[in-house]
Order: C-alpha cells, then sequence, then structure tokens
C-alpha cells in the first residue's frame, strides 16, 4: 500500500522531531520517518540543500535538515498537521518567508515515510509511503525498491552475491513514484543493475551487504540529466518470528493386546528314588 502527497520543494521535513506534548502514551498513534531526497544540485542551489520547518504557525521542529539523510520514527497522534518550509536562516531559523505550505494527514497504527523527492519531470514534490514493519522469520532481510528520481521508468535485477551470480529477482518497468517489494530473501552479499526500460542500457549500480532482520528500503534519487542521480537507503530494524515448522501428526494410541490364555501348568522333574 502507498499513498502520495503531491507538493512542491521539501514539505514535510517539519516531521523529524514532531513528538512533542501532542502525543501521550495511551494515544493511538503513527510512527513518521522523514528522508530528504532532492540533490540542490538538481535545481542549481547546494547540494545539500538545508531547510527550516515550521509547524502549526508556532514551533520551529527542524532546523537545517539535509539531502541524504532520514529521521524518525516520531510518534504522532493521528490528524493533519500544518506544515509551512522555508531555505534554511542559521541566524534565525523558520523566519524566512515559506516556500510551500501543505497539510499532512497520519492514520493511527500506520508506518510512514515522508520522502522529498523529485518527479519524473524533474519538479520538487514529496511522496507518503507506507513501510512494512512486520517481524521477519528468523534468517531473512527484507528488501523494497522506490523510483523517486528525475528519470524515466526503469528495469532492475537483482543478483545474489557481488559478481552477478543467481538472478533472484526482476523488476520491470518501475516507475516514478512506484515501489517494488517489500521482499523477504536471505542476507548476504546482493548486486543491484540499474537498467533504462526495455532496454540493456545500465543506468546504475550497486553492491550492498544485507544483514539478517532488518528492513532496506532503497530510494533511487537525483536525475541522469543533472548528473546527480544516486540512491540512498533506509534501514529499519524488525523484529524476529521463529520459521513456520510442520506440526508432527499425534501417534495413534497402541491398540490393547488381547489377553494371552494361561498356560497349562507343566509337570516338574522326575523324582529320583533314594535308598
Amino acid at each position: 500500500m502507498k499513498r502520495k502527497i503531491s507538493i512542491s520543494l521539501i514539505l514535510v521535513l517539519a516531521l523529524v522531531t514532531m513528538s512533542f506534548a501532542m502525543v501521550s502514551a495511551d494515544d493511538p498513534v503513527a510512527e513518521v520517518y522523514v528522508g530528504h531526497g532532492i540533490p540542490g544540485g538538481a535545481l542549481d542551489l547546494p547540494d545539500e540543500l538545508p531547510v527550516d520547518v515550521l509547524v502549526n504557525d508556532a514551533i520551529c521542529l527542524l532546523e537545517a535538515f539535509e539531502f541524504g539523510e532520514f529521521a524518525g520514527p516520531v510518534e504522532l497522534e493521528a490528524d493533519i498537521y500544518n506544515i509551512k518550509i522555508s531555505l534554511a536562516d542559521l541566524d534565525d531559523p523558520c523566519s524566512g518567508d515559506p516556500v510551500i505550505e501543505a497539510d499532512v494527514p497520519f492514520e493511527s497504527g500506520v508506518n510512514y515515510t515522508v520522502f522529498a523527492h523529485l518527479t519524473e519531470e524533474g519538479a520538487p514534490t514529496a511522496s507518503l509511503f507506507v513501510n512494512d514493519v512486520d517481524s521477519a522469520v528468523a534468517g531473512y532481510t527484507r528488501l523494497t525498491v522506490r523510483h523517486t528520481a528525475f528519470a524515466p521508468a526503469v528495469d532492475i535485477e537483482l543478483y545474489r552475491g557481488w559478481e552477478r551470480g543467481r538472478m533472484v529477482g526482476e523488476i520491470e518497468g518501475l516507475e516514478n513514484p512506484d515501489q517494488a517489494g517489500p521482499l523477504d530473501i536471505r542476507p548476504g552479499g546482493y548486486e543491484a543493475v540499474i537498467l533504462a526500460a526495455g532496454t540493456d542500457v545500465e543506468v546504475f549500480g550497486l553492491q550492498v551487504e544485507l544483514e539478517p532482520h532488518k528492513s532496506y528500503i532503497v530510494y533511487a534519487v537525483g536525475g541522469l540529466d543533472t548528473e546527480t542521480f544516486t540512491v540512498l537507503a533506509q534501514v529499519i530494524e524488525l523484529g524476529m518470528v521463529p520459521p513456520p515448522r510442520p506440526v508432527p501428526p499425534i501417534p495413534p494410541w497402541m491398540p490393547e493386546l488381547p489377553e494371552l490364555p494361561e498356560l497349562p501348568e507343566l509337570p516338574g522333574p522326575p523324582q529320583l528314588p533314594f535308598p
């Protein structure tokens, strides 16, 4: 499941520190991660593209949050939050004119990542993704891939090992801002190759070491035309459940044996006469 909110620039980066007194321990809450996936170089701005965030016109929650960073999770009461974004001002944070204002809703009991990125056409936007944080089977890891780059559809090939050994997965025609997965696989070394959709033209390649009982969410970000295309990884610790095992059948009761007939009494040994 994935829901998208199309907004300009770096909306929702504000949520990084929203655990302030809005939430009590007994309230049903949403868990929210925030990621910054807009390289400033794609917009002719400094690569880090730091921003300040103002929430509900009252609290400067985030100062100088930079490209490539993830924050969270924070627990938020289910509600709609008003967010204003401005370019970072180190001397007087959150004092600049807002670049964007929007209302962002969250539902209780859901784990989200709010991710700022570029559209396929290169415009700033943000998407709201739902994360699968269910416990992993013992000895497994979880992989999700999200296309959030200034690029057309791509194909992705996943190989076990770092020298393109056995192919264990293939994704065709993944478009911005869609995702593939989650896929639960064995941990270890993997090589991923990103290709232009329907071709054998390699766009990007990476080698990763996946550890057990973690969720790896890989984002393609930036743009090819601006030479800022790269990948970012969000890692979430997962719980663990034992592997399913077949329940052995209950053995049948031992049948009752029939009673044996009494054996006849055998004669004793002959008595020898003594003088």
